[in-house]
C-alpha cells in the first residue's frame, strides 16, 4: 500500500515538474517572440506613413538560407578550425578566412531578413534588399489589388510550409518567393484588405451624408 502511495505521488511529482517546464518554456518563448517582433517593427518603421501600423511581417522561409548556412559551417567554422590546429604557421590566414566568410554570411542573412512584404492597415509594402546602402520600397494599395494568390509547387513545400505568394494588380505582378506560411500571408492581407475597404466606404458614406446635409441646410436658409 505504502509502495503504492509513493508511486503515485512520485508519478504526479513528474507531471507537475514537466507542466512547469513545458509552462516556462512557452512563456520564454513568447517573451523572445515579442522581442523579434518588437525589433522587426523597429527596423521597418522607416518605410511607413504618417498613422500606418504593420499588421504582419511576411519573410522569405528559412529554408531560403540553408545553403549558405551550410556553407558557413563547412567554409567559417571546420575548415578554419582545423586548419589553423593542424598548421600553426597559417592561423591568421584561417582567422581572415573565417572573418571573410562570417561577413559574407551575415550579408545573407540580412538579405534573406529585409526581403519582405509588410503588410499594413493601408497597404502591402514590398522591401528588396540590393545591399547595405541599396534597397528597393514600393508600396501597393489595398485599393489596387485585384488578387491575392498563393502557390505550393513540392512536397517538401506542404510540409514545411513555404511556397509563392502573388498580388496582382493593373496588369501587374508582385512575388514574393519561397515566403514561409503563405496561407497566412494570404489570409493577413485579405483581412487588412477588407478592413481598411470597409473603412473607407464607411468614411466616404460619410461625408457624403455631411455635404448632403449641410447643402440642405444651405437650401432651407435660402
Amino acid at each position: 500500500m505504502d509502495f503504492a502511495r509513493a508511486k503515485l505521488f512520485f508519478q504526479f511529482q513528474i507531471r507537475n515538474s514537466r507542466r512547469d517546464f513545458f509552462c516556462k518554456f512557452y512563456s520564454r518563448a513568447i517573451v523572445w517572440e515579442n522581442r523579434i517582433v518588437f525589433l522587426e517593427k523597429l527596423f521597418f518603421r522607416p518605410h511607413l506613413a504618417e498613422n500606418e501600423k504593420i499588421v504582419f511581417i511576411a519573410h522569405r522561409h528559412f529554408i531560403c538560407i540553408l545553403p549558405q548556412s551550410v556553407k558557413f559551417i563547412v567554409f567559417g567554422v571546420l575548415i578554419p578550425f582545423f586548419l589553423g590546429a593542424l598548421l600553426p604557421p597559417f592561423f591568421w590566414v584561417a582567422v581572415i578566412w573565417a572573418v571573410l566568410v562570417w561577413l559574407q554570411f551575415l550579408a545573407e542573412i540580412a538579405d534573406w531578413f529585409f526581403d519582405v512584404w509588410l503588410i499594413t492597415n493601408i497597404s502591402v509594402i514590398n522591401i528588396e534588399w540590393r545591399g547595405i546602402f541599396a534597397r528597393n520600397s514600393s508600396r501597393i494599395e489595398f485599393a489596387d489589388i485585384e488578387e491575392v494568390a498563393y502557390e505550393i509547387k513540392s512536397l517538401i513545400g506542404i510540409i514545411l510550409k513555404f511556397g509563392d505568394c502573388f498580388l496582382r494588380c493593373a496588369g501587374t505582378e508582385v512575388v514574393l518567393k519561397n515566403a514561409a506560411n503563405p496561407k497566412k500571408i494570404e489570409l493577413k492581407i485579405q483581412a487588412a484588405r477588407s478592413e481598411f475597404l470597409d473603412s473607407k466606404k464607411k468614411n466616404d458614406s460619410d461625408q457624403i451624408h455631411d455635404a448632403l446635409v449641410n447643402l440642405l441646410k444651405d437650401q432651407l436658409q435660402s
